[in-house]
């Protein structure tokens, strides 16, 4: 391939400039290995190996199992600092309104392996602690009663649903090529795909026939188990936040540590 850019380059007149040009090696471990060979342009120069780079706004990473999370903190952090900024004097409710349409856009999160929650931890911590600001509530607030007073689902369980509706529409689409993509991940564990679609089937009991079904009978199995894990939940008890000297709410921090 690289040759043939030369020969189009050479061709037209064109000169590829080897600095600007990045080198990524794509594998399970994200690891160059020994007897990998550097790429040289016809005049001698080399083009320079990389771990990740940026391609159209995406940054690509030469581990497989490495996500963009640390944008995707950023984006959370900064939206929500402009939404509290602006829509200070309004009611929680509202900003909790907001935050799900305007800061929970959460691009490319449909091709995260949803299977490795240690990846996603910092995602999760983030969204705990807006949850916690917009709310205005005690930093020691447990992080599974969050979800209940922003009226929604748990930040894991969303994500899980936007990566569910993405397969599927894969899955049960009109285009060949896309059925025979997914097909093929779906047979193969090497894949994201194909890890979240068995992460997903485990844990929301989820069969190969639903995914060919509709996408709100699978919706009503994630109701399902969100409805189980409630009831647990109910059954738990929270100890009583610590009370200050004189008898105060011990102060609050501000983010807290999620």
């Amino acid at each position: 391939m690289l040759d043939m850019c030369e020969d189009y380059a050479c061709k037209f007149k064109i000169k590829f400039n080897a600095s600007k040009s990045q080198l990524l090696f794509f594998s399970c471990k994200g690891e160059m290995t020994d007897n990998f060979c550097t790429l040289k342009m016809r005049d001698g120069n080399s083009i320079p190996y990389v771990n990740k780079c940026v391609h159209l706004g995406t940054t690509l990473y030469t581990d497989l199992y490495r996500t963009n999370i640390e944008s995707a903190v950023h984006d959370l952090y900064r939206r929500t600092n402009y939404l509290l900024a602006d829509f200070s004097f309004t009611e929680s409710c509202t900003i909790s309104n907001l935050f799900s349409s305007y800061c929970m856009n959460v691009y490319g999160c449909q091709l995260w392996q949803y299977n490795k929650h240690k990846c996603l931890e910092p995602l999760f911590v983030a969204w705990r602690k807006t949850i916690r600001r917009i709310w205005k509530i005690n930093y020691r607030t447990h992080n599974n009663l969050l979800h209940h007073i922003n009226n929604c689902l748990p930040i894991d369980i969303q994500l899980e649903k936007r990566c569910i509706k993405y397969i599927w529409n894969l899955i049960n689409s009109e285009h060949k090529m896309y059925n025979r993509i997914v097909g093929y991940s779906l047979n193969n564990r090497n894949t994201i795909i194909g890890e979240n679609v068995r992460y997903c089937m485990y844990k929301y009991k989820l069969s190969f026939k639903d995914w060919y079904s509709s996408l709100c009978s699978i919706y009503r199995k994630i109701d399902d188990y969100v409805t189980h894990i409630n009831m647990l939940c109910t059954h738990l008890h929270y100890r009583r936040l610590p009370e200050g000297r004189n008898g105060a709410e011990t102060p609050d921090r501000g983010m807290g540590d999620g």
